[in-house]
């Protein structure tokens, strides 16, 4: 009858097996420095460590960041404090972009602010001006962001580019707001306190 066990080097994991009385003399007679501790059923190694002569499951994995470290028994962040502040940097400005590009109210409506939504109004905005400029009609139908429509002169429209213009500056300047706190950040601790 086959019977589980883990093997250990050096009070290390170095496996587990499904083994006959038979297969485990073969494997005790292959590896002499090695001990076969019965368990009671196979086990991913990578997810368990020894202290004290038990197998303890190790707890789960904080980030793709951490590795275990066996010296210590837990999981270690090895990245250097200049390391998690351009972390951060790119987290805050994966941020920055998408309250960017998720909309802007004006006259009580939203509207598109990804890019190209971003070119629309400019160029909207320009027509409104030259509109202005040789005293020339001007009325545009736009679509919001909910699909809906809402008719704009040539000043509703200027007003529509300036609201734009506003949300990203209001966003870009949060954002070296908050560049600047990670750039005087002392620890990791502080780092995580640092959100949008």
């Amino acid at each position: 009858m086959n019977k589980y066990y883990i093997m250990l080097k050096e009070n290390k994991l170095c496996g587990s097996f499904c083994l006959s009385q038979q297969d485990l003399t073969v494997q005790q007679q292959c590896n002499p420095e090695a001990e076969f501790i019965e368990t009671s059923n196979l086990i991913n190694i990578s997810n368990f460590y020894m202290l004290g002569g038990n197998l303890v499951e190790k707890p789960p994995r904080p980030s793709r960041n951490y590795f275990w470290d066996s010296s210590c028994n837990q999981w270690v962040d090895p990245r250097t404090l200049s390391d998690l502040k351009q972390t951060k940097w790119q987290e805050i400005k994966s941020q920055r972009s998408s309250i960017e590009s998720e909309g802007f109210s004006c006259y009580n409506k939203v509207f598109d602010s990804d890019a190209i939504s971003q070119s629309r109004i400019q160029g909207a905005v320009q027509l409104a001006q030259l509109a202005i400029s040789t005293n020339q009609p001007f009325l545009i139908t736009w679509t919001l962001r909910d699909n809906s429509t809402i008719d704009l002169d040539a000043n509703q429209m200027i007003e529509v580019g300036i609201a734009l213009g506003a949300h990203i500056a209001n966003t870009h300047t949060r954002a070296r707001e908050l560049r600047a706190l990670i750039e005087q950040a002392n620890s990791k601790e502080e780092l995580d306190l640092i959100s949008w």
